[in-house]
């Protein structure tokens, strides 16, 4: 209980091929004091709807075809006497690739500084046969 309500979502593959089964974890969501958790609304496919309803904080989804995602959890909560029952909202990222094709995988620098470097040393490169 950290005082809000607050919905949190982690996954357990942000990546893969397709079919691609991703298990859904909302069980680190908040509660304020006074609350309880009712519910999850579930949107597997980031279109804003909701594609299922569950009682529990862990679920599976298996994404079918490749394509990229923001899928997310509604938590709803309720206090205890019902007059209050308001929801918050978590997303998360998730990539299905192609059957048999591999990420690509980004290099945490960027590809940027690499020609930033790399510039400087082509200039002295060329100076040099221009002295020959």
């Amino acid at each position: 209980d950290d005082g809000e309500n607050a919905a949190r979502l982690k996954v357990d593959k942000a990546t893969g091929p397709a079919p691609l089964t991703v298990t859904f974890d909302a069980g680190s969501s908040t509660v304020a004091a006074g609350y309880h958790i009712t519910g999850y609304a579930w949107d597997f496919d980031g279109d804003g709807g909701t594609d299922f309803q569950s009682s529990t904080a862990v679920v599976q989804h298996v994404y079918t075809s490749a394509g990229e995602f923001t899928p997310s959890v509604t938590v709803s909560y309720s206090n205890d006497d019902g007059s209050d029952t308001p929801s918050s909202v978590a997303k998360a990222a998730v990539a299905a690739t192609a059957p048999g094709s591999t990420p690509v995988q980004q290099s945490a620098g960027g590809g940027s500084l690499g020609w930033l470097v790399l510039l400087p040393l082509m200039g002295a490169g060329i100076a040099r046969r221009r002295r020959r």
